[in-house]
C-alpha cells in the first residue's frame, strides 16, 4: 500500500501585530524533525526586509523598534511541547526558519505566537507561518524515485527530472515520487 506524506502539514497566513496568534491544529505523520518558518513575498528590498526579521548585524538595523519579536510555542492540546523567543536559526531570501522540533507520527499540534511588536511594514509582504518535514527526509529517499519507467511501441523510455531519452515521453514528478508518471504525445 502507498503511503504518501504531508511534507508540509501547516501553511497559513499571519499577521505580525501584537497579541496571540494560534494556527489550527496540524497533524505531523513521520517520527522526525520538523521546521516551523515564516516565509514573505513581495519583497522589493531583500536586504532591508531582512533587516526586520532579524536576519543582518548591521548596528542600525538592530536599534529599529520594528523588528520581529515573538515567543513560540508547540503545543499538543494545552501542553507546550517545545518553545521559545523568536531567532533566526537560518534563512533563505525571503524565508527565515525560526524553530524545529521532533514530531511524533499521528501527533496533533498547534503553534502559538505570543507577538510582542507590530512589525507592519513585514506584513505587507504577507507573511506566512510554515511548518514542514526536514530536509533529510527528501535527501534519504533512494535515487530510483527519481527516475520513471515507460514503455512505447518497439522502445523503453526511461526519463529523469533533467533528461529524456524519449523526447514524446513526459514525465510528471512530484517531490521526487513519480505520481501519474508517464503521458504520451504523438
Amino acid at each position: 500500500m502507498l503511503h504518501l506524506h504531508n511534507w508540509q502539514p501547516l501553511k497559513i497566513p499571519v499577521a505580525l501585530t501584537p497579541g496571540q496568534f494560534r494556527s489550527p491544529q496540524f497533524m505531523t505523520d513521520r517520527n522526525g524533525r520538523y521546521i516551523v518558518s515564516l516565509v514573505f513575498d513581495n519583497l522589493s528590498d531583500i536586504p532591508h526586509e531582512q533587516c526586520l526579521m532579524g536576519i543582518t548585524v548591521d548596528q542600525n538595523c538592530q536599534r529599529r523598534s520594528d523588528l520581529i519579536d515573538f515567543e513560540w510555542q508547540i503545543v499538543d492540546g494545552e501542553n507546550a511541547l517545545q518553545s521559545g523567543s523568536y531567532v533566526p536559526l537560518s534563512f533563505s531570501g525571503s524565508e527565515v526558519t525560526f524553530a524545529v522540533f521532533h514530531g511524533k507520527r499521528g501527533g496533533h499540534q498547534s503553534i502559538v505566537l505570543n507577538i510582542k511588536r507590530d512589525s507592519g511594514e513585514l506584513n505587507a509582504a504577507h507573511p506566512t507561518l510554515v511548518v514542514q518535514a526536514g530536509p533529510e527526509y527528501l535527501e534519504a529517499m533512494p535515487d530510483y524515485y527519481r527516475y520513471c519507467w515507460g514503455a512505447g511501441p518497439g522502445l523503453l523510455a526511461v526519463r529523469t527530472t533533467t533528461k529524456s531519452v524519449a523526447p514524446r515521453f513526459v514525465i510528471f514528478e512530484a517531490w521526487g515520487i513519480p505520481a501519474a508518471c508517464i503521458m504520451r504525445f504523438s
